[in-house]
């Protein structure tokens, strides 16, 4: 039952703060699939407690990218999102 880490995931996500650092590879930062029990494919392989986790990311904050290295990976600063 994967549904059982959900409570611990989205806990977690709200007590992020914003200006916390993340960091993140380009494709994780595709519009996650709302169908979450989906299996992952092609470039989005991330499993379902990752895209879980990264919507409701998506949600309360946006994404600035402090650096970025040449394989891809970005350092990013969550800021909030305006009401």
């Amino acid at each position: 039952m994967p549904q059982l880490a959900d409570p611990r995931v989205l806990g977690s996500v709200e007590r992020l703060t914003p200006g916390t650092l993340m960091l993140v590879h380009p494709g994780q930062l595709d519009a996650p699939a709302k169908d979450l029990n989906a299996p992952p494919s092609g470039r989005r392989k991330l499993v379902r407690v990752q895209r879980l986790a990264l919507e409701r990311i998506a949600e309360r904050f946006r994404l600035e990218t402090v650096e970025r290295g040449p394989s891809g990976l970005a350092l990013v600063r969550l800021r909030a999102r305006q009401p």
